[in-house]
C-alpha cells in the first residue's frame, strides 16, 4: 500500500510516467467550480456556434433570395427584349411589304398606253429618251424593248414624252 502511495505521489509530481512501453498520465482532480466554469464556457461556445450557424444560414438564404430575384429580373428583361425584337422584326417585315406594294404600284403607274403611227399600240413604260437621235426607248409589259422615233407617236404620247423628259432631266 505504501508503495502504491509513493507511486501515486511520483505520478502527481511528474504528471506522466513511462513504465516499460506504457506511458501513464495522471491528471489531478479538478475543483467543482472549475468544472462548472468549463461546462458553462462549453455550453456558451456551443450557443455561440449555433448563433453563428443560424446567422450564416440566414445570410446564405438572403443571398440566394437576392440572386433569385436578380435572375427573375434578368429573365423578365430578356423576355421583354425578345418581345421588342420580335415586334420590331414584324414591323420591319410589314414596312418592307408596304414598300414592295408601293414600288409595285409605282411600277404599274409607269406603264401608259402609247400609240404610234407605225402601228405600235399598247401599254409600255419609258426607259430612255434621246433628244439628239429623237428616239424613245420603251418597254412593253411583256418585256420587249422598242426603239421608236418620237415623231412616230401621236400627240398625247408626244406630250407625255416631253413631260417625262423635263421631269427626269433637271
Amino acid at each position: 500500500m505504501f508503495r502504491l502511495l509513493v507511486l501515486l505521489g511520483i505520478l502527481f509530481l511528474f504528471r506522466t510516467v513511462t513504465w516499460g512501453q506504457c506511458t501513464v498520465a495522471v491528471v489531478p482532480p479538478e475543483e467543482i467550480a472549475f468544472v462548472r466554469w468549463k461546462n458553462a464556457v462549453r455550453s456558451y461556445n456551443i450557443h455561440l456556434r449555433s448563433k453563428i450557424y443560424v446567422a450564416q444560414q440566414d445570410y446564405i438564404s438572403r443571398c440566394r433570395a437576392k440572386n433569385n430575384e436578380m435572375r427573375q429580373k434578368r429573365y423578365e428583361r430578356r423576355k421583354e427584349y425578345k418581345l421588342e425584337m420580335e415586334k420590331a422584326k414584324y414591323l420591319r417585315e410589314q414596312h418592307l411589304i408596304e414598300i414592295q406594294k408601293a414600288e409595285k404600284e409605282l411600277e404599274e403607274a409607269r406603264y401608259r398606253n402609247f400609240s404610234a403611227v407605225n402601228g405600235f399600240q399598247g401599254e409600255a413604260k419609258i426607259l430612255a429618251i434621246s433628244p439628239y437621235v429623237r428616239k424613245a426607248k420603251i418597254q412593253s409589259r411583256d418585256g420587249l424593248v422598242h426603239f421608236i422615233d418620237i415623231d412616230q407617236f401621236d400627240t398625247d404620247s408626244t406630250q407625255y414624252l416631253k413631260e417625262w423628259w423635263r421631269l427626269n432631266n433637271r
